[in-house]
């Protein structure tokens, strides 16, 4: 996993382990119509999410092509 999309990575883990996804998941289980809504629902909280780890994700591909340019 490049270093750059460790940021994304630990944002979607924790997304996993959370209590309320957890609950969804078993509220959606078997229901594609469902599960499907979901998924819709939880979309502007991601890319809001995502959007505020920006500054972080930027540092870490900075952090990355500095690394590779001094090999």
């Amino acid at each position: 996993l490049e270093p750059s999309r460790l940021v994304n990575h630990r944002l979607v883990a924790a997304l996993l382990e959370s209590a309320d996804f957890a609950e969804l998941h078993r509220e959606t289980a078997g229901d594609p119509y469902a599960a499907a809504m979901a998924v819709l629902a939880q979309g502007s909280a991601l890319r809001r999410m995502l959007e505020d780890s920006r500054p972080a994700r930027d540092r870490d591909e900075r952090a990355e092509r500095a690394r590779r340019e001094a090999e």
